[in-house]
């Protein structure tokens, strides 16, 4: 049977209890994750390393370098922390690797008995063995190949091309947020890097008319499973809420103002499950200069709506960047098509309002409407 080795990305500056509890946290999540999926293995928790014995390491990997909390992976065999016994593990790793591709040997050490071999000792053992047996070249700078030792107690974990992990911390380890989805690329993006951090999000989704749904609501919820996925157990269900009224009223009575009021509703909307949930604020995808209501000034006057703390951590990306990102969390295809907001749009924008001119421009019984609204949410 292989082992997954999965090592802990943010977790080297907390103190002992909490690192603690951030460990149990990440081994639950990661077992959550491979129960869903039926992959068989069992999950021991380390110090600096989750050691995750299975049948189907491929599988396994695949769920832990998409797991927030976990650095890198590698899949390896198990031998004792004896130099014939890596040599001669190394040395079947190397069956396919051709001569002309350079290599180099790296080695972790935790804590080991005394007479385990020697950090450079081992290095230079395992690379003659990897030599004698392949004849290619040593490059310790930009090797092809790269045969990882990772040395635990009486254990070596022998393996090759360790995989990039997410990096962040354990799912479910923060307070949670509200998460406004409008279907679009950004807003996926921006759930995911709270995830990341740890940070439960529960999204939800506003619907702004007939021109975009079903469509928009089914893009919303497949970028939402999609992340959900990396998260196992810590997801949330996607709400939804019918805004559609409240579009009607600002077409027919705003202009220039009118996506200010728009999404200083969808913050009410996300506060208002703030207030029932007990979350610890909201986040959105918006982004600093991307449009006309995202400028510094309009971005103030839409979160003097709400008391609740609003996070952004797109706010300074560009869409290039935002969309690569999309690409790799594989929500971008969900999310390609036109989007509410887009219809919603007056011709010319306010682009630097100021809250008392927003106020006195809200269309009256706004606030009733959109409190009916609420009352529908599901």
């Amino acid at each position: 049977m292989a082992v997954v080795v999965a090592g802990y990305a943010d977790l080297s500056v907390k103190s002992s209890d909490v690192r603690r509890r951030m460990i149990d946290q990440l081994a639950a999540v990661i077992r959550g994750r491979l129960q869903a999926a039926q992959i068989t293995a069992e999950v021991s928790a380390g110090f600096d390393r989750l050691l995750i014995s299975t049948s189907d390491p491929e599988a396994v990997s695949a769920a832990a370098v998409t797991t927030p909390g976990i650095a890198h992976v590698l899949e390896a065999a198990a031998v004792p922390a004896e130099l014939y016994a890596i040599c001669g593990a190394a040395t079947d790793l190397a069956a396919g690797h051709q001569a002309t591709d350079s290599f180099a040997v790296v080695v972790h050490r935790g804590q080991v008995p005394a007479d385990v071999p020697g950090s450079q000792q081992l290095k230079e053992a395992v690379g003659a063995a990897v030599q004698s047996s392949t004849t290619a070249p040593v490059d310790l700078d930009a090797p092809d190949r790269r045969y990882h030792i990772d040395l635990r107690a009486e254990t070596a974990y022998v393996g090759t091309d360790r995989q990039q992990g997410t990096g962040g911390l354990p799912p479910g380890v923060q307070e949670p947020v509200v998460g406004l989805m409008s279907g679009g690329i950004d807003s996926p993006v921006a759930m995911w890097q709270m995830l990341r951090r740890g940070v439960p999000v529960l999204p939800v989704h506003c619907r702004l008319g007939p021109e975009d749904e079903p469509e928009a609501t089914m893009r919303a919820a497949a970028c939402v499973e999609r992340l959900n996925d990396r998260v196992g157990p810590e997801a949330r269900p996607m709400r939804t809420v019918d805004l559609a009224p409240v579009v009607s009223l600002l077409r027919a009575e705003t202009s220039e103002m009118r996506m200010l009021h728009l999404h200083r509703c969808l913050l009410r909307v996300a506060a208002t499950l703030v207030e029932e949930t007990g979350a610890a604020g909201i986040v959105t995808g918006e982004v600093i200069g991307q449009k006309a209501s995202q400028t510094r000034r309009n971005l103030g006057v839409i979160d003097a709506a709400i008391e609740s703390a609003v996070f952004r951590p797109l706010a300074g990306m560009d869409k290039a960047q935002i969309s690569e990102e999309a690409r790799t969390l594989g929500t971008y295809a969900p999310a390609i098509g036109p989007t509410g907001c887009d219809r919603v749009a007056p011709k010319h924008p306010e682009t630097a309002a100021t809250p008392e001119a927003v106020v006195a421009d809200e269309p009256a019984g706004l606030a009733e409407l959109l409190q009916r609204c609420l009352d529908g949410i599901t």
